[in-house]
């Protein structure tokens, strides 16, 4: 899913809340040519990570996911969340919200923002604790632009995570702002 998700070998990639995650090593070994770039508020986790990925062009950042500051504008193709929106919902939906906001600020229009979660949603129609602030955040962020989600499972069980694909592209002149375009997959 990552790869197709990746567009190719140069797209410019974002991982929020990287922790000392070699997911973003992997793939420049892996031959991917686009910027790489990881972001986490903890220091610690930042250094430990430099000291083990040595040489490898990879960007670390120690930076919050509130605000990602220091990042441009429409600068990645791809972000990848793997838990960070999770940690957060427990501190609210507003933290939530900013994030996405945020995210979708350095999301270039075309981009895709990659949630790996441990949420399921069972019914795109109706309210989501987890999903709802996600959305917002997005949605809210630029007017100009909609998004569309895609949702994979890969299981059955609680165990597997699900990916959510928010897609982000240009508003026609006669978006509905409220209507979301949702796509169950089952890769169980």
């Amino acid at each position: 899913l990552l790869v197709a998700v990746l567009k190719g070998r140069r797209a410019d990639v974002l991982d929020v809340g990287c922790g000392t995650s070699r997911l973003l090593a992997d793939l420049r070994l892996d031959g991917h040519r686009g910027r790489l770039v990881g972001v986490d508020l903890v220091s610690s986790a930042i250094e430990a990570l430099r000291r083990e990925l040595g040489d490898v062009d990879v960007e670390l950042i120690v930076g919050d996911a509130l605000e990602l500051s220091g990042l441009d504008d429409a600068s990645f193709d791809v972000v990848i969340d793997k838990g960070t929106i999770d940690a957060m919902i427990s501190g609210g939906t507003e933290t939530v919200r900013r994030a996405c906001a945020s995210i979708a600020r350095v999301l270039r229009p075309g981009g895709r923002f990659l949630v790996c979660s441990h949420h399921r949603v069972r019914d795109p129609v109706a309210r989501d604790d987890w999903l709802d602030p996600v959305l917002f955040g997005l949605v809210n962020q630029d007017r100009a632009f909609a998004w569309s989600l895609a949702v994979h499972s890969l299981g059955e069980t609680d165990d597997l995570p699900t990916v959510y694909v928010c897609s982000k592209r240009r508003a026609s002149p006669r978006f509905d702002p409220a209507a979301l375009l949702v796509e169950f997959h089952d890769h169980s």
